[in-house]
Formats: C-alpha cells, sequence, structure tokens
C-alpha cells in the first residue's frame, strides 16, 4: 500500500490540476484494479488514456476513456495527453511504443506536464521521465487509498464541463 501521505499528496495533485489524465497500463489488470480506475475517473470527471498492455483496463464505452496512446494511438488521444498539466501513470513504463518513440510534443510534453507514477516495480519509476511522485505498491490497494484521500477532501467530487462531451463527441 501507499504511505498515507503519499496518498494524500497525489489525492491533492489530481484535485488542483487543471488538465490530468490517468495513464493506464497493465499493471492496473495485473492487480484487478480497474473498478478503483473507474471509480477515482468517475469521481474527479479524469479521462483515462492507455497503453497497449492497459486495453481493457475499463470498458472502451467508458466516458472518460480517450483510448491507446503511442504508436497506435489517436490524435485525438495524443492532444489530452500532451495538454494535461499532470499525469497520474499507473502500472507502466512509459515505454517507447506507449509514446510514440519518445518523439516530443506528439504524445506528452515534460516540460508542461508533471509526472506522478506508481508501480509495483521500483526501477520503472522515473525510468523514462522524471517524477514529482513515484510510489511502489499494489495499485488496487493504492487507487484505493487515493479515492478514500480525494473523497475525504473533495466529497462531492469534481465536473468538468464539456470534457464527457469532447470525448464522446
Amino acid at each position: 500500500a501507499l504511505d498515507p501521505r503519499v496518498a494524500h499528496d497525489i489525492a491533492r495533485e489530481l484535485i488542483e490540476a487543471k488538465r490530468p489524465v490517468l495513464h493506464a497500463g497493465g499493471g492496473v489488470l495485473l492487480a484487478e484494479a480497474s473498478q478503483e480506475l473507474a471509480a477515482l475517473s468517475e469521481h474527479l470527471d479524469i479521462p483515462i488514456s492507455r497503453t497497449l498492455m492497459g486495453q481493457g483496463c475499463v470498458s472502451d464505452h467508458h466516458p472518460l476513456l480517450l483510448g491507446q496512446t503511442g504508436f497506435w494511438g489517436f490524435a485525438f488521444t495524443h492532444q489530452q495527453t500532451r495538454d494535461a498539466d499532470v499525469i497520474l501513470a499507473l502500472g507502466t513504463r512509459l515505454a517507447e511504443a506507449a509514446r510514440s518513440s519518445w518523439y516530443d510534443g506528439v504524445t506528452f510534453d515534460m516540460t508542461a506536464t508533471r509526472f506522478l507514477q506508481i508501480d509495483i516495480d521500483p526501477t520503472e519509476l522515473g525510468r523514462n521521465y522524471p517524477v514529482a511522485i513515484g510510489a511502489v505498491a499494489d495499485l488496487k490497494l493504492a487507487l484505493g487509498q487515493i479515492l478514500d484521500a480525494v473523497k475525504a477532501e473533495k466529497p462531492e467530487g469534481i465536473r468538468r464541463s464539456g470534457l464527457r462531451e469532447e470525448i464522446t463527441g
């Protein structure tokens, strides 16, 4: 599990962000944390991007799913991840295929985005992107803790006007 202070810090980052994105990798599926991912996304109205290995982390019909990034990603998804001010990377290495061969300005913008990363493997933290917060944890437990911290601070949640329509439009 996460240190409670880290869960609080991540919750605060997500609450204060103007254009946050949850970026889900295969680790979400391995941890069986899809329900927790969807609950956090829905409570704070945060869109979800995913890697190829994150396919199925939430339904393809989920109103906050942006789609896949990287080589096989969509321009719309890349626009959302590139313009994000905070990205919480979950169970992903942020590796080449999910990052469009690391070409600057295609998938992510390291100069404008704060990266937060949670992974079960400590060697993955900050490996491909410098992280503002990096934590080793089981994603099912970590996402539950972050959601609890978010609900304690923002019980009414957040609604981002027009976001869902933009995604489904």
